[in-house]
């Protein structure tokens, strides 16, 4: 295991993540397509070969993404923390995984990112459908204590109550969201 302490450890870290996710994109470039040849960059033009279009980056294109997986792979599976009481936590990591994993990542980089994009795009829905059930809550809980400070008899409190519940299971069973147990 080696220990990540300072700043220049963390880049160094990143890296080896990002070259060995380099390698990684190589490999996936050679087993796609024509097996074992690295597909060169070119302009792509229109019909008539006046205007460039956009540029094709080729095999250089799998090398650049097989990085940017590798180095994505270690937000989600980060350094191992190690914390002894007193002490400030301690970072390390295998160079092993870290060699391994990058190479496997970076040879599948453009389906690891997608993968990766859905996950963190599907983690800001639930944050949000969580924080819309926290303030509905609330709401609920504001409504039924104004009911029962107005002077309300218990049956209406009661009634609110039933209510505020009703609106609930209506929000939960909407497809929205379905708001843990705590929450309510």
């Amino acid at each position: 295991m080696v220990k990540l302490a300072e700043f220049s450890d963390y880049v160094v870290f990143y890296g080896i993540a990002a070259l060995f996710g380099i390698f990684g994109g190589l490999i996936g470039e050679l087993l796609k397509g024509e097996k074992g040849r690295f597909k060169a960059s070119h302009w792509v033009k229109n019909k008539a070969k006046s205007k460039i279009l956009f540029a094709d980056f080729g095999g250089w294109a799998s090398l650049l993404v097989g990085g940017a997986a590798a180095m994505a792979v270690w937000w989600l599976l980060p350094p191992k923390e190690t914390a002894v009481p007193g002490q400030d936590p301690t970072y390390s990591y295998s160079v092993f995984a870290l060699v391994s994993l990058s190479i496997v990542v970076g040879s599948a980089g453009s389906a690891f990112l997608a993968a990766f994009q859905a996950k963190a795009l599907a983690t800001v829905q639930e944050v949000k459908v969580k924080a819309e059930a926290t303030s509905r809550a609330r709401k609920s809980l504001e409504e039924v204590a104004a009911t029962a400070e107005s002077g309300a008899s218990k049956e209406d409190v009661r009634k609110k109550a039933e209510e505020e519940k009703k609106k609930w299971q209506d929000f939960r069973d909407s497809g929205i969201g379905d708001p843990d147990e705590e929450d309510l």
